[in-house]
């Protein structure tokens, strides 16, 4: 597979997810791909943003949940940042699970571009 996302936080959402009253552990949701993105080649990397989101229960980025952040090493580029946004909403993961339920999850994801 041709992708290098890095898939860097994850954390249940508080919604039902208590942890007084389910011990289990949660599972990260898998990256299992995303339809329009292509990660360049290491070396031609220029633009990073990491995006934050919320990965449902049948393993889709939530509408309104892709958030560009900006950051040190981060490009502040509003059409790259538009970019990342929309590539992350067309991401599919395997979703995440807490025992035999799956569960939101929050996660945090690097995206790389060589060129706008």
């Amino acid at each position: 597979m041709s992708l290098r996302l890095v898939l860097a936080l994850v954390a249940p959402l508080a919604t039902g997810c208590s942890a007084a009253r389910s011990p289990d552990p949660v599972s990260a949701p898998k990256l299992l791909g995303c339809a329009s993105y292509l990660a360049p080649h290491p070396t031609a990397v220029r633009y990073r943003v990491a995006v934050d989101f919320v990965v449902d229960r049948d393993g889709r980025v939530k509408e309104g949940s892709a958030t560009p952040r900006a950051g040190r090493r981060r490009t502040q580029d509003q059409a790259i940042q538009e970019r990342a946004r929309r590539d992350a909403l067309s991401c599919i993961f395997e979703p995440a699970r807490r025992g035999s339920r799956t569960v939101e999850a929050r996660v945090s994801q690097l995206f790389t571009y060589s060129a706008p």
